[in-house]
């Protein structure tokens, strides 16, 4: 990724692709004191969100850790539209054609189940107020085709992993509804019951 200056403003010359996500993430982290004009988160941000509908699965799911750290260092601010947007894309209807889903639906509905998760993803150890309701989204998500039922899966991995601790407290940030369908989710049955 190279960076230059005109006019006051950075300008990012990013080529599209899986080996620059990384390097940006590594980059926006390396720069978080610069003073940046607003073009430049614009740029970022619109990068990401383009790599995030990529064809190939690596690259989306790079692109979503990407977010999910951008988010977390707070680089660029998650707004309503930015959320909306994710939500929007994560409730792409499949179609099916010869019994499988067409493409280019389950990469959208992938994007947006990565971009959901990466929201979650990006407030390891608390409960934000938007977040109750996104992973009840998520868990929407879970007998989708792959590779969204395994990306739900790692999330709600995830987030058990990171919340467990302090479970007491972040679970009043949940209703009774929720709590159960988390539950559900998250402890799995007795073997032996």
């Amino acid at each position: 990724m190279s960076t230059r200056r005109r006019d006051s403003f950075l300008v990012l010359n990013v080529p599209a692709g899986h080996s620059q996500l990384p390097s940006g993430d590594l980059w926006c982290g390396n720069n978080t004191f610069v003073d940046f004009k607003g073009q430049s988160f614009n740029t970022i941000q619109q990068f990401v969100q383009q790599t995030i509908e990529e064809k190939r699965t690596e690259v989306r799911d790079m692109a979503g850790t990407t977010l999910s750290g951008l988010l977390q260092c707070q680089f660029f601010p998650l707004d309503q539209g930015l959320q909306s947007r994710l939500q929007t894309l994560s409730q792409t209807r499949l179609s099916r054609t010869r019994g499988e889903p067409a493409s280019t639906e389950l990469v959208r509905r992938h994007a947006g189940v990565l971009g959901l998760s990466a929201l979650v993803l990006s407030s390891p150890y608390g409960v934000p107020h938007w977040m109750p309701q996104v992973l009840m989204e998520l868990s929407d998500h879970l007998n989708d085709p792959q590779p969204i039922e395994m990306t739900v899966k790692k999330t709600l991995s995830e987030f058990r992993r990171t919340h467990h601790d302090n479970w007491q407290q972040h679970r009043q940030r949940f209703t009774d509804d929720q709590l159960l369908v988390l539950t559900n989710l998250l402890v799995s049955p007795c073997y032996y019951a």
